[in-house]
């Protein structure tokens, strides 16, 4: 996903990495890509393993449907 922004900074780029130290690989990969590129930060948050009733593996993929359960 990538939007506009207004202020000092004109870009933001969020990104599903899957470990923290894949951050610092695309970081640079895009720095090479655009050398007038100017990274003035980052930021982290965990990610969700279970949406609604979707069950992710590792690979962050759907593994299997889970029925929520229901007051009788």
């Amino acid at each position: 996903m990538v939007t506009s922004v207004t202020g000092p900074h004109n870009l933001v780029l969020a990104m599903w990495l899957r470990t923290v130290e894949e951050l610092h690989d695309v970081t640079a990969a895009l720095v090479r890509a655009a050398p007038a590129l100017r990274i003035t930060g980052t930021s982290v948050a965990l990610r969700t393993h279970k949406i609604g009733a979707q069950v992710l593996g590792p690979d962050g993929r759907r593994t299997h449907h889970i029925r929520p359960e229901t007051a009788s």
